[in-house]
C-alpha cells in the first residue's frame, strides 16, 4: 500500500488534488492485486466444483478414490464459499446479520433488491404525467429541484438577519481557534480506524472536536442523539404534557415540527437551529398562536420550511390513543410484517430468522414498551407473529414448531436461541424508569413525576407504594413494575428513616414479613 501510494509523489497541485490522484491510483492497484491474488471467486468456484464432479465420476465408474485429493478440494471449496458469502454480504449492506451462516442466497437477494430500489424506472412529474424514458425522467427531476430550490434571496436575507440577531453567540473566539486548527495525524488516525468496516465513510469520524463545544450549544430540551440523554425522555415529556392537558380540561395547542423529508430544500446554515421532531406547546389563545405563527413563518422564510399537521404520534408512540387499542396492535404487526415480507427474507435459514427476530423485529415496539404497558393481546399477537416467522419463514409455509416458544426464549447459556419474552422485557423497561427517577433527578421528566405524584419528596417513596392513585398511563405502568426492583432490593441501614421495619429487606436479609409469613404467633397477633 505504501509503495503504491508513493508512486504518485511526482503529482503536483493542491493537497486535495494530490490526495485524490493518489487515492485513485492506490484503488486501481488494489483491484489488480485482488484479481492476481484472490482471482475471480466465481470462476474458481466453478473450477473446483468441476474437479470434484470429475473425481466423483471416477469413483462411480472405476471404483478409484483419492481421499487426499477430495479432502483438499473440499477445503478449497469451503474457503471459496466463505469468501463468496463475505463478498455478497458486503454488497448487501445487511449489518444486522453475520456471515458464516451460509446466507449467500439471502445476501444475493438483498443485493438484487438494493439495485432494484436504486433504479428509477418511472417518475411522476409536477403536471401529474408519468415519465418512463430516461430523457423525460431527467428533465422532470431537474424541473422538480429547480422549483424547490428557487427562492427569493432578498426575502431570505432579511429574514436571516432578523433571525440571527435573536440567536446568542455561544462559540467563543477560543472555541473557533480550536475548531479551525489543522487536523493532526493522531486525529486522522483515530477517525479512520473508528470507521465501521461495512459502511461507507461519513462525516462522523471528524466530529471529535465538535464534541468539546456541543454541550453548551445543545439545549437541555434536546434529548435525541446526545450523550447522557435518551429519546424516550422526549416521548415521556410529550405524553405526560398531553395527558395533563386532557386531564385538566385545559384549552391548549400542540405543534410538531418535522423536517426529516425536507433536507433537500432547507438552507443548511439554519438546519441545526431546530432539531427534528420538535414539539411546541402553548395555551389556545389568539395571542400565543400569533406569536408562534410569526416565529415559525420567520424561520420558514429563512430556512425553507413548510407547514405540517396535528401530531397523533411522537417517534412512533401514540400520544392520545392507549396501547390497548386494537389499531395500535395492528400497527405494530403491520410494521413487523413489512419487514419480513421483503423478497430477500424468503432465503433466510433458521439461524438468520432468529437473528432477524432478535435484532430487528423485537426492537420495533421498544419505544412503546419503554414508556407504557403493552397490552396482553398486543404481546400475544406480536409473539405469535414471531413464532410463525421463525418456523414457517417469510414464505408462510406451515410447519410444526420443533420446540415450544418458552424454550426458544431461554438464554444462550442454556443452549437456546436467546430470544426475549416481550412481557418480561416490557416490565424490565418499566423498572428502568423507576431507576432513572431515583438516580437521575436532574432529568426534566423525573422532576415532573416527583412533583406531581410524590410531592417532590424523597424519590424512594415510589418504592413504598406511596403516591397519588390513578394518574397517567405512564404512572400506572411505573407502579406496576415496582416489584421488579423491590423484590431484589435491600437497604443498608443508616438512620432508619426511609427503610420500613416490617416490609423491607435489611442488609441483604429477607424482609421480616416474608421471614415470618404464616407463623402462628403472627396470625394470633
Amino acid at each position: 500500500m505504501e509503495k503504491w501510494w508513493n508512486q504518485c509523489n511526482y503529482i503536483k497541485g493542491t493537497p486535495s488534488f494530490c490526495f485524490t490522484k493518489k487515492f485513485a491510483h492506490t484503488k486501481n492497484q488494489l483491484k489488480i492485486w485482488n484479481k492476481e491474488v484472490f482471482k475471480n471467486i466465481f470462476s474458481e468456484k466453478e473450477s473446483i466444483e468441476a474437479e470434484l464432479e470429475t473425481l466423483n465420476s471416477k469413483v462411480m465408474n472405476n471404483g478409484m478414490d483419492d481421499f487426499r485429493k477430495e479432502k483438499e478440494l473440499k477445503a478449497m471449496l469451503s474457503e471459496i464459499l466463505t469468501r463468496e458469502e463475505i463478498y455478497w454480504k458486503d454488497k448487501a449492506k445487511e449489518l444486522w446479520i453475520k456471515e458464516a451462516d451460509k446466507n449467500t442466497i439471502f445476501f444475493h437477494a438483498s443485493v438484487k433488491a438494493r439495485r432494484a430500489q436504486n433504479i428509477i424506472n418511472e417518475i411522476s412529474s409536477e403536471d401529474g404525467i408519468c415519465r418512463k424514458d430516461r430523457d423525460s425522467i431527467s428533465q422532470a427531476s431537474v424541473a422538480h429541484f429547480k422549483e424547490i430550490l428557487n427562492s427569493n434571496e432578498r426575502r431570505e436575507e432579511l429574514c436571516s438577519t432578523k433571525l440571527l440577531e435573536a440567536i446568542p453567540k455561544m462559540v467563543t473566539d477560543r472555541d473557533n481557534q480550536m475548531l479551525l486548527e489543522p487536523f493532526t495525524e493522531d486525529e486522522v488516525r483515530k477517525a479512520v480506524f473508528g470507521l465501521h468496516p461495512d459502511k461507507a465513510p461519513g462525516p462522523d469520524g471528524m466530529t471529535a472536536r465538535l464534541k468539546k463545544v456541543l454541550p453548551k450549544l445543545i439545549s437541555s430540551e434536546q434529548n435525541g442523539f446526545t450523550p447522557g440523554r435518551e429519546i424516550i425522555d422526549s416521548i415521556i415529556l410529550t405524553s405526560k404534557t398531553i395527558h395533563s392537558i386532557i386531564g385538566d380540561r385545559r384549552k391548549a395547542m400542540v405543534i410538531k415540527l418535522d423536517i426529516s423529508k425536507a433536507f433537500d430544500k432547507v438552507r443548511w446554515e439554519f438546519l441545526m437551529e431546530f432539531a427534528n421532531d420538535t414539539t411546541l406547546f402553548g395555551e389556545a389563545t389568539i395571542r400565543e398562536a400569533r406569536v408562534i405563527q410569526d416565529s415559525l413563518e420567520l424561520y420558514a422564510n429563512a430556512a425553507g420550511w413548510s407547514i405540517g399537521s396535528l401530531p397523533t404520534k411522537y417517534l412512533g408512540v401514540p400520544l392520545i390513543v392507549g396501547l390497548a387499542k386494537p389499531e395500535v396492535r395492528e400497527d405494530l404487526i403491520s410494521k413487523c410484517r413489512q419487514k419480513t415480507e421483503a423478497c430477500k427474507h424468503k432465503w433466510l435459514a433458521l439461524p438468520g430468522r432468529i437473528q432477524l427476530i432478535k435484532v430487528v423485529l423485537s426492537a420495533m415496539p421498544i419505544y412503546a414498551m419503554s414508556v407504557f404497558k403493552l397490552s396482553s393481546k398486543a404481546i400475544q399477537a406480536l409473539e405469535s407473529f414471531f413464532k410463525r416467522f421463525l418456523w414457517d419463514g417469510a414464505k408462510q409455509i406451515k410447519k410444526i414448531p420443533l420446540i415450544g416458544w418458552d424454550i426458544v426464549c431461554c438464554s444462550k447459556e442454556d443452549g437456546r436461541a436467546g430470544l426475549r419474552r416481550l412481557e418480561i422485557q416490557n416490565l424490565a423497561l418499566g423498572a428502568k424508569l423507576i431507576w432513572k427517577i431515583y438516580h437521575s433527578p436532574e432529568k426534566l421528566w423525573c422532576t415532573i413525576m416527583r412533583k406531581k405524584y410524590l410531592d417532590n419528596e424523597d424519590p424512594t417513596k415510589i418504592l413504598m407504594a406511596i403516591g397519588a392513585k390513578g394518574g397517567s398511563a405512564l404512572w400506572r405502568f411505573i407502579k406496576e413494575c415496582r416489584h421488579i426492583i423491590t423484590d431484589h432490593l435491600s437497604w443498608k441501614i443508616g438512620d432508619g428513616k426511609r427503610a420500613r421495619f416490617w416490609d423491607d429487606s435489611w442488609d441483604g436479609h429477607e424482609s421480616l414479613c416474608k421471614l415470618f409469613e404464616g407463623s402462628d404467633w403472627i396470625n394470633e397477633a
